[in-house]
């Protein structure tokens, strides 16, 4: 949540809580059990807590949306790296795969995210995807006669 937000938030909330106050005393001269509606309020605040709490992860969820986005971007850039080297000779065709596995991995690690066996199952879908989705590009093959 930006800054912004978070103080229009803060203030809304103390305006209400004031607001409140001074209403509760102009009712209370008034002659009404001001009292008992708190207690009820009281009791809703407590189920509208309940509610926000279970939605809160639903909502605030764009860090585990920015890490999705971050483990596809890796995927793509580990698939071309482990095919790269596999074009120059450094991987044999059965290693392409846990080398990008890996480069995805350690990438994440280093920006703190942890590997979990859910993240893994990620990792081997957007690889697989990208493989597919490479088999299914443009290659243009250069002969040695062209690369003089």
């Amino acid at each position: 949540m930006d800054l912004k937000l978070s103080l229009v938030i803060i203030g809304a909330v103390f305006i209400v809580v004031i607001a409140a106050g001074l209403l509760a005393q102009y009712l209370k001269r008034k002659g009404v059990d001001v009292d008992a509606a708190l207690e009820k309020m009281k009791k809703t605040l407590d189920n509208v807590s309940g509610i926000c709490e279970t939605l809160l992860p639903f909502l605030t969820d764009s860090q585990g949306e920015a890490a999705v986005e971050k483990l596809l971007d890796l995927a793509c850039v580990a698939v071309a790296n482990a095919e790269q080297l596999y074009h120059v000779g450094s991987l044999k065709p059965d290693e392409r795969k846990d080398a990008a596995r890996t480069y995805v991995k350690e990438a994440l690690e280093l920006v703190g995210i942890k590997v979990t066996p859910q993240i893994e199952r990620l990792i081997d879908g957007a690889i697989e995807a990208e493989v597919l989705e490479l088999g299914h590009k443009a290659v243009k093959k250069v002969s040695a006669t062209q690369k003089g």
